[in-house]
């Protein structure tokens, strides 16, 4: 289950790369389904590691809830 996990956030993380060329990087759902991926492998990330995630201090993670 955990590979599977990894492929599709590979997958949406291709995807959102494709967007971000076609629409610009500054485009707000571009920066929207940025930061819900990022949320998405930070909570991921501690469910399998058991550690808090840690914002990027320049990343639109910062400021989420750590725990």
């Amino acid at each position: 289950m955990k590979r599977s996990i990894e492929r599709k956030l590979e997958r949406v993380r291709k995807d959102l790369n494709e967007m971000a060329e076609t629409r610009g990087i500054q485009d707000p759902l571009v920066l929207q389904q940025s930061q819900f991926l990022d949320e998405l492998v930070n909570r991921f990330l501690r469910q399998q590691h058991g550690k808090k995630a840690i914002p990027r201090p320049t990343g639109r993670t910062k400021g989420l809830p750590l725990s």
